[in-house]
């Protein structure tokens, strides 16, 4: 109860199921990195990934989500019910969320792009 579980949603209606969620549940096996999670975020939405999502370096644990080690269903679990048990706490890390996203702007990686480039180029420090 509680629980539910969508299918794939186009791009336009993501951002009304983000701010009507409580949190991103993606305890994924194989994922290079999840741009939902950073989507999510975006939004003020606290995630649970698995160790596995390349995302999962935007979640600071316990600040902005968790990350939980493949397969662990156990600990899964007790983080999607902590979640259900403490809304207004998890409420409280919708701002953590939103400030880690922002890392992840397109801005923020034209940066970090620029500043690779110059290091393996030898252009301006």
């Amino acid at each position: 109860p509680g629980i539910e579980l969508l299918a794939a949603v186009a791009q336009p209606g993501l951002r009304a199921l983000y701010r009507d969620a409580d949190c991103l549940v993606l305890p994924s096996r194989h994922d290079s990195f999840g741009m939902v999670v950073v989507e999510a975020m975006a939004c003020g939405l606290p995630c649970i990934v698995s160790d596995m999502v390349g995302a999962r370096e935007a979640i600071e644990d316990g600040r902005s989500g968790w990350v939980v080690p493949l397969g662990d269903a156990a600990t899964l679990a007790q983080r999607m019910i902590w979640c259900v048990d403490n809304r207004a706490d998890l409420a409280g890390m919708r701002v953590a969320a939103r400030a880690a996203a922002e890392c992840y702007s397109w801005e923020a990686y034209g940066t970090r792009l620029v500043a690779v480039m110059n290091a393996v180029f030898g252009g301006p420090a």
